[in-house]
């Protein structure tokens, strides 16, 4: 198959992500952002087993870049009553190697942006 040239529109994680892919794949990606910052929205973000294996395929490794992972979380209210407990990485899942973990996101979209 001829290269093609691609347009991703958003330069998120996942539109990173995808151009890594597919640019390691012989194609001509462009990636269009309307944010005028390079930075993130909020401070951190948790990535899932699933999303962890994806990007470890791209050789990009999030752990190894910093992100923690996580055993479990709480949503609170806004008087800061828990609504609910989540828990993650629990013994079935550590068994399958990829954990959740929390991310920073500007350290990690930086990491992506450098493949």
């Amino acid at each position: 198959m001829a290269p093609l040239n691609i347009i991703i529109v958003g330069a998120g994680m996942g539109g990173l992500a995808a151009a890594v892919g597919l640019a390691r794949n012989g194609h001509k990606v462009t990636v269009y952002e309307r944010s005028r910052s390079c930075g993130g929205v909020g401070y951190s973000f948790t990535i899932t087993p699933n999303s962890q294996k994806c990007l470890r395929y791209l050789d990009i490794d999030l752990e190894a870049g910093g992100a923690c992972p996580v055993d479990g979380w709480f949503l609170h209210d806004s008087e800061g009553n828990v609504i609910t407990e989540m828990k993650e990485n629990q013994a079935d899942q550590r068994k399958k190697g990829t954990l959740s973990v929390f991310a920073y996101r500007v350290r990690d979209k930086r990491q992506i942006d450098g493949q």
